[in-house]
Formats: structure tokens, sequence, C-alpha cells
């Protein structure tokens, strides 16, 4: 049983008949990490709100959404931490001692207080809130995977029309689609780490937002611009990885062997894990996930996906 430290600090100042509320808040997604079988992900975290020296000032709330090999994909779990003003964090997302974890406080010495996700040999999303005003707080993750060749980095996105960690809802983080193109399948194999985006992603129960994803323009495009009509489409809940194949028929995959392009929607669906509820999306991130061997050890690729239209990246 998980006692989710969160609720149980608002239950305990409730019987207390004491309040700790924050006036300010803004929180950050990172959309994926990767945690054991050769991968650590590390998280770079700074915020402008506390007080200097007081390394409690600042709060943080971490919310995991993970594959759990009991519960499966997305499942919750959070935990408080705390920074000072203008404190630098940088950890790993999981505890050190886990699969995938990595103690820098011990390596480098650190006064904040990170949490940590407490498993390894895992993957999915996070999101990290603080107590600075929209805008203020800001991060970097960055994936090392020595058995695959691995080594990338991005930001934590934000929503700038939303400060709760709650809400990746807007054009930033919220895509409808994606312009989705691959090299040659003998040279490269590509997939997609696709994660639904939209409002109440810190469910207690687990992020159960839903797309379909299908193609928009009702087929696909090989390397010389010719179509082939047809294709397939593909349910998620939460996020999962695909490929090619998910989205196209076995004359289309063969059509774009040598590379192509596909207009992918994500159009948000009623929630497949609970049929009687509307979903909860409003659209989707993706990152695309490349590996190949063709200049020698196998090296992987890991970046966000186009989408479309191309704003803001």
């Amino acid at each position: 049983m998980k006692i989710k430290m969160k609720a149980l600090s608002v239950a305990v100042g409730a019987t207390l008949g004491v309040a700790s509320l924050n006036a300010n808040a803004d929180a950050l997604l990172f959309p994926f990490f990767q945690s054991g079988n050769g991968a650590v992900t590390y998280l770079s975290l700074h915020g402008d709100a506390g007080s200097l020296g007081d390394f409690t000032s600042n709060s943080l709330h971490y919310v995991w959404n993970y594959n759990d090999p009991v519960l499966g994909t997305c499942t919750h779990f959070d935990l408080d931490g705390s920074m000072s003003q203008s404190d630098l964090i940088q950890q790993s997302v999981s505890a050190p001692g886990v699969p995938g974890g990595d103690d820098l406080d011990t390596k480098f010495g650190d006064a904040s207080n990170p949490a940590y996700l407490t498993v390894g040999n895992t993957e999915g999303f996070l999101t990290v809130e603080d107590d600075s005003l929209e805008g203020g707080f800001r991060g970097q993750a960055i994936i090392v995977n020595v058995a695959n060749g691995t080594v990338t980095a991005y930001k934590g996105l934000n929503n700038p029309a939303s400060t709760s960690e709650a809400d990746f809802n807007s054009l930033p983080v919220s895509h409808f689609s994606h312009d989705l193109t691959w090299y040659p399948t003998n040279v490269v194999d590509t997939a997609w780490f696709l994660l639904v985006t939209g409002t109440n992603m810190n469910n207690l129960s687990g992020w159960r937002g839903a797309v379909n994803s299908f193609n928009g323009f009702g087929g696909v495009f090989n390397r010389d611009e010719v179509f082939a009509s047809g294709g397939a489409s593909i349910d998620t809940v939460c996020y999962d990885t695909i490929t090619v194949a998910d989205f196209t028929n076995a004359a289309q995959q063969a059509h774009v062997a040598n590379g192509g392009y596909a207009w992918l929607i994500n159009a948000p669906i009623g929630n497949n894990a609970d049929p009687a509820n509307p979903t909860d999306a409003t659209g989707a991130l993706m990152v695309k996930i490349e590996s190949s061997d063709a200049l020698g050890p196998t090296k992987t690729a890991i970046s966000l996906e186009n989408a479309f239209p191309n704003f803001p990246y």
C-alpha cells in the first residue's frame, strides 16, 4: 500500500487546524524518462521562489507516471521536495540504489532536498511544481543510456496558460497533430513515444487521457512525394511507444521502406480505460527514438518530433 505523502501532509495540516497555501506556483512537464537497463535520466531544476540559504523555503512536488511491474503503465506516484531561492538541484529521476538511479548528492554535495521515484528499470513521464511565479521555474532532462548509445537532452516544458501540475493543455505542450518523418527502415529503426497531454494529468489513479492517432491525409508519402492511400489507427491511453506499422497497412509499409512522411492526427477520444467517462486529453507530445548501427556500434537519438502547426518547435 502506497501512502501519498502530499495527501498525508494536507490531512495532518487539517487535523491540526493549520493550512499552508502557496500563493504562487509554476510547473514543468518532462515528457519522457528512462531508468535502468543501462539508462539514467538526470534532472536539473532552478526556481525563483523561497529564501536564500533556506533549503526548505521553495516547496517542490514531483508526480511520476511510470510503468510499474505489477500495476502496469501510467502508475501514479508522488513525493515532496524542497530547495532555496535560486538553488540548483541536479539529480537522477530514480532514487540512488535502484536501477537507473545515481547519488549526485554524495558525489558533489547538495543541501537541497530532491525527491525520487523509488523504483528503476522503468520509463514514463513526470511533472515538477514549485512556488515560483509563472515562468519562474526552469529545468532540463538529460537521458544517458550506455547500452544503446543514447545521450540526449531537452528542456522541461511549461504551460504558459496554467500554473497547475495537472494541466498541460495549451498549444505549446498539447498538439492535435505531428509531422512524422523516418529514414530508410533497413538503416534506422524509428519509433515514437506518444504522450497524451491535457488536463488532470496528476490524477491519483494515473493519467488516463486518450487519443486516437491516424493519417490526416488518408495515407502516407514516400521520399519522392508519391502518395499511398489507406492506413490504420491506434488508440493510446496515457502513453505508448508506436511505430510506422501502427498507422499504415502492409502495402504502405513497403511503399515507405526507403523513408517517408505522415501527418499524424492525435484526436482526443473517450477514455479507453473507462469508456463511460470522457477523456481529459487535448492532444499529444511525440518523442522520436531513432536507432542505427550504420556508422558502427548502435547509436540512438531521442528528440521531440515536429508538431503541426510548427509552434513552438
